[in-house]
């Protein structure tokens, strides 16, 4: 959780600023605590503050004891959870007239980061050559794209839609970092489809790891039937299968820096087809015959190509070098 998303308030009360103090962040490593939380004083220059309220948010089950400006302990957060904590300053009719924001996470243990969420709101680049794209807009967690499709009878691979690339951002921290710096060996896509899917010809979603010019995808596409797909930028092979309502994929690639240069290698990209989300049964599988191409390691992003109308949610997670079990 970055500190640029942590919402600052600087709100006037009969024409006087109220001013938080900046915000503040701490992330440590799997297995330790996060420490407890003093906030620096509000400005408050007409002194319009009659009380401090705070609270928490969490991706787990942690818990926040303390009042004032603290400190502010948290409780109960597990390796892998994430969150923050909200410091509002009251005027005397129980207005909010600021809010301090310390953001905190804990890293997850073995070899993969915990999941993160794709948002419209995180999309750094746009490309759409085709013009397909109508509109998009997020519905809860759910990506709505609403837009054409190619018009070739062929045109249905990444390179056909309206891609969208997201930051490289490591989900332990909210810190952007370049997948060239040898710490991961790949990227997983988890995403389920919602109640508009693709099921007219060449409307597709994938997911997959993109520098502009080459890049590994995977995900699910129509072409007279269900189908999963799976390949290189510019050209995917594909399966038929029976979808369901209740399916979720786990789309894999590979990517990972080959030396000290900025060139790294994507490829092998695979799709897996579960029955549900939860406990989930193997309905459909394969994996690219492509093998890997070189990448811009440096300029590598998350990236999901769009065509026709679609709902999805999407989430991924990095794939860490192996810790050492020798």
């Amino acid at each position: 959780m970055p500190i640029a998303r942590a919402a600052v308030s600087r709100a006037v009360v009969k024409n006087v600023i109220v001013t938080p103090p900046a915000p503040s962040a701490q992330f440590v490593a799997a297995g330790e605590s996060i420490s407890a939380k003093t906030f620096s004083r509000f400005k408050d220059p007409e002194r319009v503050i009659r009380k401090l309220s705070a609270s928490i948010k969490s991706s787990g089950s942690a818990t926040l004891s303390g009042n004032g400006l603290g400190p502010y302990s948290i409780s109960g957060a597990v390796n892998g959870e994430r969150g923050a904590i909200s410091l509002r300053a009251l005027d005397a009719d129980n207005n909010v007239v600021a809010t301090a924001i310390h953001v905190w996470g804990i890293a997850t243990t073995g070899d993969y980061s915990p999941w993160k969420l794709l948002s419209t709101a995180d999309i750094a680049a746009t490309t759409d050559t085709g013009n397909l794209e109508t509109s998009k807009s997020m519905s809860g967690n759910e990506i709505q794209f609403r837009g054409s499709v190619p018009a070739g009878s062929s045109d249905y691979h990444p390179d056909n839609g309206c891609l969208y690339r997201f930051n490289m951002i490591d989900p332990n921290d909210g810190a952007t970092f370049s997948a060239g710096n040898g710490d991961i060996i790949g990227i997983q896509f988890y995403f389920k489809l919602g109640s508009t899917v693709p099921n007219s010809n060449r409307e597709f979603v994938y997911c997959g790891i993109w520098d502009g010019s080459e890049g590994s995808f995977g995900g699910a596409l129509y072409l007279s039937a269900d189908r999963i797909a799976y390949g290189t930028y510019t050209s995917v092979a594909q399966q038929s299968y029976s979808r369901s309502a209740g399916n979720a994929y786990l789309v894999e690639v590979m990517m990972a820096d080959d030396s000290s240069d900025s060139s790294g290698v994507a490829g092998l990209p695979s799709v897996k087809v579960f029955d549900d989300s939860g406990t989930p049964a193997r309905v459909a599988s394969n994996v690219s015959g492509n093998q890997t191409t070189t990448i811009s390691a440096t300029t590598a992003k998350p990236t999901l190509s769009f065509s026709g109308n679609i709902d999805v949610t999407v989430y991924y997670r990095l794939v860490y070098a192996p810790s050492d079990p020798f």
